[in-house]
């Protein structure tokens, strides 16, 4: 019974040190495009108005940091930074 159960335990040990090669495979390479942008968003970013649903609201988002609002002329944008793939600094005022 012992017999039957080392061959067993050496195949799943293999394959899971395999596994764990493949997956890993990947980290240990440096990038040369550390600075490429992993998510786009650049463009229109609307939704419905609150008192009018035909109506779309929202901020455009355009190259070099520039921004805008949309349909929202008390508040206006001057710029905006990605900070991450999930911030997004906007900057404006509030008339």
């Amino acid at each position: 019974m012992k017999l039957r159960i080392l061959p067993f335990c050496i195949i799943s040990m293999l394959f899971v040190s395999s596994m764990l090669f493949v997956g890993c495979a990947g980290l240990s390479k440096k990038s040369n495009t550390a600075n490429v942008d992993t998510i786009n968003i650049i463009g229109r970013w609307t939704t419905d108005a609150p008192n009018d649903s035909a109506v779309k609201i929202g901020i455009e988002l355009k190259v070099n940091g520039v921004a805008s609002s949309i349909n929202m002329p008390t508040l206006p944008y001057n710029h905006w930074r990605k900070v991450n793939d999930s911030t997004v600094a906007i900057h404006g005022t509030s008339v």
